[in-house]
């Protein structure tokens, strides 16, 4: 199925669904330190919680390095990429103004719903661009 131009993708959605998730999960964990701490007064499930939001950060990180996450426009004579962000913090991705002329290929490809999810459950289609220079 070919696109038209200019075509704006963004392939930062399944990566900040991601992040989103793990920063809940932190958030969670955080109060949960807090109220140990201060309200329970359990030493124990408060350095339990501390170690647990201590791996949390650490795969977040690990995730936040290593997700790639853009968004752009595709156009007759360029490629416009922008990092992707979630709560003011870049995610890992290219960002600039590329001449169309530096690529051998430019190739959209939409990644289907999978297979087994009911009709009434609303799924963003997502897609995955790559470019390939010369």
């Amino acid at each position: 199925m070919a696109i038209t131009l200019p075509y704006e993708f963004d392939s930062s959605g399944v990566v900040k669904q991601i992040m989103g998730g793990v920063l809940g999960l932190l958030l969670v964990v955080l109060v949960g330190v807090f109220y140990s701490f201060l309200v329970s007064h359990s030493t124990a499930a408060t350095i339990q919680l501390l170690l647990i939001a201590a791996i949390i950060t650490y795969f977040g990180r690990l995730f936040l390095r290593n997700l790639p996450g853009s968004l752009g426009t595709i156009t007759l004579d360029a490629v416009v990429v922008q990092p992707g962000e979630l709560l003011g913090i870049r995610l890992t991705g290219p960002a600039g103004r590329f001449p169309i002329s530096q690529f051998q290929a430019v190739r959209v490809e939409r990644v289907p719903n999978p297979i087994g999810i009911p009709i009434d459950i609303q799924i963003k289609p997502h897609e995955r661009v790559y470019l390939v220079g010369k």
